[in-house]
């Protein structure tokens, strides 16, 4: 029995076989990835085709619609085998999620196609002069005033989201 009341029997189920591909395909090379600093773009897009990266999008954009949950269980259980690693699919479900979400579908939809499969890395950068990258802490506001918005706070000049393929 599972003690996380969360998990279900096929989030469980999913744990289990995403543990199994850590431990035969993500562990192994853990060390030399690690010495080396290169990703390894073959095992990531081996995840993709597993369904592995951002099993939380929508079936409009080629994803599995299984919840964040699932892309939860599917990081924590990379995570186990290369905490390093596991952060390019919790980037891709990050930055997934905002696209899809937020972007004009003709335009994010490739890009989404990409990431999901593993054929782009995603990166996203945030930061306040006095906050530093504390996404809790952000003190920039907006807000609505008539038909205009005003702007309170201080932003340091970044590109929001970065894919590279």
């Amino acid at each position: 029995m599972n003690p996380n009341p969360y998990i279900n029997e096929d989030l469980q189920a999913l744990a289990e076989t995403v543990r199994r591909f850590a431990e035969e395909k993500v562990k192994p090379g853990f060390l030399e990835r690690d010495k080396s600093r290169e990703f390894d773009r073959a095992l990531l897009r081996e995840m993709g085709e597993l369904g592995f990266i951002c099993p939380e999008l929508p079936e409009q954009f080629g994803g599995l619609g299984m919840g964040c949950l699932a892309a939860g269980v599917i990081h924590e259980e990379i995570a186990r085998a290369d905490l390093s690693f596991s952060y390019l699919n919790l980037l891709a479900s990050l930055n997934s999620q905002i696209l899809s979400k937020y972007g004009q579908p003709e335009v994010v939809a490739p890009w989404l196609e990409k990431i999901r499969t593993g054929q782009a890395i995603c990166a996203i950068a945030l930061t306040e002069p006095r906050g530093g990258s504390d996404a809790a802490n952000l003190r920039l506001k907006v807000e609505r005033d008539g038909d205009f918005y005003v702007i309170n706070g201080e932003k340091t000049d970044l590109t929001p989201v970065s894919c590279s393929s």
